[in-house]
């Protein structure tokens, strides 16, 4: 026979239902991209300590991690971020949470970051094939007072 349900006020009842429990198989996918016939995205995941990792689909349907185990693919501009990667074939440009550079990654190389060590953050990649080069937006924290944004 089931028990009998207790009374309580409200919000004063306890829950097998805890917020960590919802929390921590709750992955989250943004930032959807297409590059060719590829298609990237980025999931959080929380079993990873809330780690953003960039996950590839390739037109075979192979799933597979586009980073490394070590890397964050997320950017802190406008401080809650914009889109922290660009595809350009199989190599991707990507902001790293634990520095804010921007990194070259190439299957089978270590990342190879490609901004200076500064207080600065990079976000909003395109890429401007026809002169050879990556846009997007840079927020720079070197100078006094508020950060300046630009398109470097």
């Amino acid at each position: 026979m089931p028990s009998k349900p207790n009374t309580a006020p409200f919000g004063s009842w306890e829950s097998p239902i805890t917020a960590n429990v919802v929390a921590s198989d709750a992955m989250a996918v943004s930032d959807i991209a297409l590059d060719g016939e590829s298609i990237l995205w980025i999931e959080m995941r929380p079993t990873e300590a809330g780690r953003y990792v960039i996950v590839r689909r390739s037109p075979e349907g192979d799933i597979h991690d586009a980073v490394p185990p070590s890397f964050n693919a997320r950017t802190r501009v406008h401080e809650y971020g914009g889109a922290p990667f660009v595809a350009d074939g199989q190599t991707l440009y990507v902001s790293n949470f634990d520095d804010q550079r921007l990194y070259r990654l190439d299957p089978g190389r270590d990342p190879r970051p490609i901004t200076p060590v500064v207080p600065a953050r990079y976000a909003d990649g395109v890429i401007d094939r026809q002169h050879g080069r990556v846009i997007c937006v840079r927020e720079d924290h070197r100078g006094e007072g508020e950060p300046v944004n630009a398109l470097v």
